[in-house]
């Protein structure tokens, strides 16, 4: 998408200038240049109002309100006038006329919406995709800034004062872009982080450290996913809801602690938590057969025939608790399996924690996607434009050999990104190169085969951080290395 924005401008300068040239003897015209539309003399009013709301709708999902909001907006309040004149029963003439008014200038917004696609469908693209992650509502101000922007940006082509270039359009894209993740986080990890911050009220650091530690961790782990790969909805799904889950199970913890009355109050109540279901479960059962029980000793006493009638009973009783004691059996099956999983997952977290330890915070992050260790590499100063290995680099890159040992790696992902100065073409190049470097240098290493390392460059087209600042920029230029760890690890 940004790669698109920097192709198109590039390449259409000369386009570009005749729009705003057009735009400005357009301007000069004001509403002289807007013809009424004509409708058929038969036409049926109340319909045509009703053709022309779908319009205006059809027209607003084609955010041809912000490309052209001048002529929009008119159109809205000719044919609300036209809606208000057919209630009152007014003339058809002065109906129609409004309605004709109003597709007059929805002529024109489509118009200026169509000579300035080249040149903003990349920007609308990003609106979009912050629209459709509820950036209006859980973004308001943001959202509203950057439209003031756009509709700006709009106003200035039509009078042909705009001095945009390609980093103007890209920041603003990215601004968008930005308030689409932002809105993704907002959305899937609300109720993660609402009672992640009630725990902490509760003194969770007190109570249940260890599950308050994996929790935030969970948390940005699901984090780190969404800015990754933010469209990926399955992926995104599952690391959002670990992070609901996690959350969920800190508050009940902190709950059950807080009433221990000896002991470790978190050792107590993870172990309550965990077994509560299954102890549930088999209270229930005994209860029930106590009941039985109960009930065939009370027949039995009444006579003999009543007695070998509850015998069978209990027979079958006895039968039934067979089959129950089969399924409890294969319960423990299934819980020895979870077990297993556990086990693997405390392996996992444990080289994950191993990992992080390896790096100080200045050299990378080190967090978890999935079923990937990811390590985000902030110490790679390539030279500007080049993808030769810097020598300042050589410790990080020796500690990332340690993390990729250690995790017995099947597979490996070298992701190279940039920040958006430069054309999305250039920067998409030397993403390209300076991650190939990275993969040469770990083959070469005798670290990983050829065959298990795959070097991927995206150019400027994955930030994580705005582009409008020097520190946002710095973020942005980056190496990715994403681990695959054994399945025996």
């Amino acid at each position: 998408m940004l790669q698109n924005l920097s192709l198109n401008f590039n390449r259409s300068r000369k386009a570009f200038a005749m729009i705003l040239v057009g735009s400005a003897m357009a301007v000069s015209c004001a509403s002289k240049d807007v013809q009424k539309a004509s409708l058929p003399e038969t036409a049926d009013p109340v319909a045509e109002i009703q053709r022309t709301q779908d319009r205006l709708n059809a027209d607003r999902q084609q955010q041809i309100d912000v490309v052209a909001p001048r002529y929009f907006s008119k159109a809205e309040a000719r044919l609300s006038d036209a809606r208000k004149a057919s209630e009152k029963g007014k003339s058809t003439s002065k109906v129609k006329e409004d309605i004709e008014w109003a597709n007059g200038y929805l002529d024109k917004a489509e118009q200026i919406a169509g000579e300035s696609a080249t040149i903003l469908a990349p920007i609308l693209e990003a609106r979009r995709a912050a629209v459709n992650a509820q950036a209006p509502v859980v973004a308001k101000s943001g959202f509203k800034a950057a439209d003031v922007k756009l509709i700006d940006l709009t106003e200035d082509f039509k009078a042909g004062t705009s001095k945009a270039n390609t980093r103007d359009l890209t920041e603003l894209q990215s601004e968008y872009l930005n308030l689409e993740l932002a809105s993704i986080k907002a959305v899937k990890l609300n109720e993660a982080r609402i009672l992640l911050g009630n725990a902490e009220k509760q003194n969770a650091a007190k109570y249940s450290p260890q599950t308050l530690a994996q929790t935030r961790l969970a948390i940005v782990n699901a984090e780190r996913t969404i800015e990754t790969d933010r469209h990926n909805q399955a992926l995104v799904d599952q690391a959002s809801r670990a992070a609901t889950m996690q959350a969920r199970k800190l508050a009940e913890v902190v709950r059950v602690a807080k009433g221990a009355k000896t002991g470790s109050a978190e050792a107590t109540a993870l172990a309550m938590y965990d077994r509560s279901s299954q102890l549930q479960t088999s209270e229930q059962q005994l209860a029930q057969t106590e009941q039985q029980n109960q009930q065939l000793e009370s027949r039995l006493q009444e006579t003999s025939a009543e007695a070998q009638s509850q015998t069978n009973r209990m027979n079958t009783a006895i039968v039934d608790l067979q089959g129950q004691n089969s399924e409890l059996q294969g319960q423990n099956q299934n819980l020895q399996g979870e077990n297993s999983n556990l086990a693997k997952e405390k392996e996992f977290n444990a080289a994950l924690a191993q990992a992080q330890k390896e790096f100080k915070s200045s050299e990378a992050d080190v967090y978890r996607q999935g079923d990937n260790l990811v390590v985000r590499l902030k110490s790679m100063s390539f030279p500007q434009g080049k993808a030769t290995l810097p020598a300042s680099s050589a410790a990080s890159l020796d500690k990332v050999k340690t993390v990729i040992s250690s995790l017995k790696a099947e597979k490996i992902v070298i992701e190279g990104h940039t920040d958006s100065t430069g054309t999305a073409e250039i920067n998409k190049e030397i993403s390209q190169k300076r991650a190939d470097t990275v993969k040469d240098y770990l083959v070469t290493e005798g670290v990983v085969a050829e065959n298990q390392v795959e070097a991927v460059g995206q150019g400027y087209e994955k930030p994580i951080s705005t582009n409008k600042t020097s520190a946002g920029r710095k973020q942005n230029r980056r190496v990715d290395i994403v681990i695959t760890p054994s399945t025996a690890l």
